[in-house]
């Protein structure tokens, strides 16, 4: 900040002004695929984030702090047990294969940081978010049903 000596204001700097400027972070939606870095992985805290994934936007939550929460599942594209995942078709929602986004890799992550290192990929259609709200109704992804309608 610039001190004005003459009236004792205070000005903001040319940088301040840019930041301020700026759009604000957009938030996660239910339903978009984001690509996040290892580092924030869900399947990380089950010592398989061993490389970036595409995650699926199941629920995003403002906690009391005011601050926004996204909750994630973390997609592959091995079909494993395939009974226990969200599919995602090659095609849909900009991804280039079949993408399985399983409910044992789940985790929260702050919408910040989602915003600083992660990037949006694409969005499920609306039927397709109404098929994920049926999924996790169906699910043991308790925390998440709470924020479903």
């Amino acid at each position: 900040m610039i001190m004005d000596g003459d009236v004792g204001t205070v000005r903001p700097t040319p940088s301040m002004v840019a930041r301020l400027a700026r759009p604000p972070a957009p938030v996660a939606k239910v339903g978009e695929i984001w690509w996040v870095p290892r580092h924030h992985q869900p399947a990380r805290r089950m010592s398989r984030g061993k490389k970036d994934r595409y995650c699926l936007v199941v629920a995003v939550e403002t906690t009391n702090s005011g601050s926004t929460v996204v909750h994630l599942i973390a997609g592959t594209t091995s079909p494993g047990s395939a009974k226990s995942a969200f599919v995602v078709t090659a095609g849909d929602a900009n991804l280039s294969e079949t993408t399985y986004f399983k409910y044992y890799f789940y985790a929260s992550l702050p919408a910040t940081s989602l915003n600083q290192d992660g990037r949006r990929k694409g969005s499920l259609s609306p039927s397709q978010v109404a098929d994920l709200g049926v999924a996790i109704m169906a699910s043991n992804l308790v925390a998440v049903k709470r924020l479903w309608p």
